[in-house]
């Protein structure tokens, strides 16, 4: 599922500088050794995190509903759901500290 805010910028929609290819790989790769994240699960994440990467003024279900394709009842829906965010960040720093070590 793509979000509207990701793209060319024209004009109507915030800009997202970051690569959407890069910024999804990476979001993917950190999820996917969590066993216990199902498909629709990670899709979420990744929306709620890219949504919030862009956007302006409060973090609330109406105003991250304006920057992707979900609308709020969904974002309620899913926050309603369990997530190990400990857990996500560890995997984050691994896959950091091995891209990091990769470079040296």
């Amino acid at each position: 599922m793509r979000t509207q805010f990701v793209g060319e910028y024209n004009g109507s929609k915030p800009y997202y500088p970051f690569p959407e290819r890069v910024l999804m790989s990476l979001l993917e790769t950190i999820l996917e050794p969590m066993s216990n994240v199902n498909k629709a699960q990670r899709q979420f994440i990744v929306v709620v995190l890219t949504s919030l990467m862009c956007l302006r003024g409060k973090a609330n279900f109406r105003n991250l509903s304006r920057y992707s394709d979900y609308h709020e009842k969904t974002y309620s829906r899913g926050f309603r759901r369990d997530f190990d965010l400990v857990k996500f960040n560890q995997f984050g720093l691994s896959q950091i500290n091995l891209s990091t070590s990769r470079l040296s």
